[in-house]
């Protein structure tokens, strides 16, 4: 038997995953393509993130083909939501956090200056 909570977690712990749903909920995804060219995921990664978001019935779609955030998929922003005042508390986050999506906050295009500082501080 699996943990359920385990599976989600490590779900939504994949990189993609949350901003996928807030651009989602936001109403910001705008198609696989646009999507792919205003950030660094490659198309085959989106594809994969998009699968298993709707496997885990978080995203679906629709006649058309076009992806949409499912009930479930709400509830659990909801939960995020929570996990994102919870950080602003504690890890002195922007307050804008709470107002923005992944990708608006510039956090993909600041990953890997984070990366090298981290493999710096693990250097030193």
């Amino acid at each position: 038997m699996q943990c359920s909570v385990l599976e989600i977690t490590h779900l939504i712990g994949k990189k993609w995953a949350v901003p996928l749903l807030y651009e989602m909920r936001l109403g910001k995804f705008q198609g696989f393509y646009k999507f792919t060219a205003k950030t660094k995921i490659t198309p085959r990664t989106l594809s994969r993130e998009l699968d298993e978001l709707s496997k885990a019935g978080l995203l679906d779609k629709d006649a058309n083909g076009q992806y949409f955030i499912t009930q479930k998929g709400e509830e659990l922003c909801v939960l995020v939501d929570d996990i994102k005042r919870w950080n602003i508390k504690w890890n002195s986050t922007h307050e804008n956090c709470m107002n923005r999506s992944c990708i608006d906050c510039g956090y993909f295009n600041a990953i890997e200056p984070i990366a090298e500082t981290i493999k710096a501080k693990k250097g030193s």
